[in-house]
């Protein structure tokens, strides 16, 4: 058996499709997807055409110190300076509404 076979026997099918091997994962929801057609598939709701994912990872979500990585590091330390500086930005806003000065 050849190193192709035993990786693409250990991926999971696509969930859209079922047709191919599964290589990319949603962010968010984590479905298995094997093409751009099926990751945008699997987006929206087959009922009402809604989005029912937006692919994004919910960066707020509880993270288990085994499953914290360096990257899991950085995403957080980058939200912080994103609070940090939309708060920053209201505070001064505040204050120029409270002196009468616009900025």
């Amino acid at each position: 058996m050849s190193t192709k076979q035993t990786e693409s026997g250990s991926l999971p099918p696509c969930a859209i499709c079922h047709a191919k091997v599964a290589i990319y994962r949603c962010p968010r929801c984590h479905t298995c997807t094997c093409s751009l057609t099926c990751s945008r598939a699997h987006k929206v709701s087959k009922t009402n055409n809604e989005i029912v994912c937006n692919g994004k990872r919910d960066r707020t979500q509880f993270c288990s110190l085994k499953g914290f990585t360096d990257s899991q590091l950085a995403s957080d330390y980058h939200f912080l300076e994103d609070v940090l500086k939309v708060s920053e930005r209201s505070n001064r806003l505040y204050q120029g509404i409270v002196t009468g000065v616009s900025s």
